[in-house]
């Protein structure tokens, strides 16, 4: 059963044309800008997220008492073939 047709998976030459696309485009630099402005509200919401851990005893209190060890990676087990049967 074929999923694509035999034209969707014709080879075709790509054409790149290298004169537009420079880190001096605007497209570019409207995304290197759009994905800055994400980072800094990022880090603004994480600082935010900081801020209310540490001014609620709570939330400190909770934070004091999660240890890395809680947190530890789960041992990836060995892959094995199954057995015949």
């Amino acid at each position: 059963m074929a999923f694509f047709p035999a034209e969707k998976l014709k080879q075709r030459r790509i054409e790149i044309d290298l004169s537009s696309i420079t880190c001096d485009s605007p497209d570019v630099q409207k995304r290197l800008d759009r994905i800055d402005a994400n980072y800094q509200r990022l880090d603004s919401m994480l600082a935010d997220i900081e801020d209310t851990i540490s001014g609620d005893q709570r939330l400190s209190e909770i934070n004091a008492s999660i240890k890395t060890v809680d947190i530890r990676k789960k041992k990836k087990r060995k892959w094995r073939p199954n057995k015949p049967r």
